[in-house]
């Protein structure tokens, strides 16, 4: 790293934090951090010498796992340097981390990152550029729960091959699911715990609007119960939309799922 921003450095401490950006690059949240390290730097000379300005600190992070990752550093974080431009301080890489080919394990990977450091301020939130990772979050959310319920989708097709209606009314009930919404909160800049509970209230209260104009309830739930094995439970519930105690259909089903 060059020293472009200071008059003269004597001994200090930066700080290196490594970010989980898989959902949002740069928005740099305190539930996505992974690691925090105090690194000390060198004494150096003045930027304005050029070829004796740089300098390298290393440390030690991880291991990590396969997927997308942001380093952000921040300068002289103790105020121990005589700064040009106290505004400018922070430095930060996107990299990419995908699993290895002779490798299983997700945790063994190969780092795919870009050349260059580059200086950003600090970010109020998610931007434009953070909707393709967010998209691609979401497809990988969809892509779960067909997997999860794939087995009423494959119903379905077989039962009504000519009713598209009924496959879209399917499609709709099993692919999106609570996971889609969370992360979607979660893009917007809420906590994971605030995500969550938004996810399940936006739930809750899309299936009391369509009981009170429809009068029909659905509910699907999966809870794993260990060995890749998951207890899944479906209501299917059809009530007088005037009457809402005039139950017309009432269908529990229960069974256990897996993954093959």
């Amino acid at each position: 790293m060059w020293n472009t921003g200071w008059r003269s450095a004597s001994e200090h401490t930066n700080r290196l934090t490594i970010y989980n950006a898989n959902l949002c690059s740069g928005c740099r949240k305190q539930e996505d951090e992974i690691s925090r390290s105090e690194i000390p730097g060198p004494a150096i000379v003045s930027g304005a010498e050029q070829g004796k300005s740089d300098y390298e600190n290393a440390v030690l992070v991880g291991p990590l796992s396969a997927g997308r990752y942001e380093a952000y550093v921040e300068l002289d974080v103790q105020n121990q340097v005589e700064e040009i431009n106290e505004d400018n301080n922070t430095a930060f890489l996107i990299f990419n981390i995908r699993p290895g080919k002779d490798s299983e394990s997700a945790s063994e990977g190969i780092v795919q990152r870009s050349d260059l450091i580059q200086r950003q301020p600090k970010s109020d939130g998610p931007s434009v550029r953070d909707v393709p990772i967010l998209l691609e979050k979401l497809e990988l959310d969809v892509g779960d729960n067909l997997l999860d319920y794939g087995h009423h989708l494959y119903r379905a097709a077989t039962l009504y091959r000519d009713d598209p209606d009924a496959l879209k009314e399917a499609l709709g009930r099993y692919a999106l699911g609570a996971n889609v919404l969370k992360d979607t909160y979660r893009f917007l800049g809420f906590k994971a715990d605030t995500a969550g509970k938004l996810a399940v209230g936006t739930g809750i209260v899309t299936k009391g609007v369509t009981l009170l104009r429809t009068g029909e309830l659905t509910l699907d739930f999966q809870f794993d119960i260990g060995r890749g094995v998951k207890f899944e439970t479906n209501l299917n519930l059809g009530v007088n939309p005037k009457d809402l105690t005039d139950v017309r259909k009432a269908e529990v089903q229960f069974g256990l799922v897996r993954r093959f």
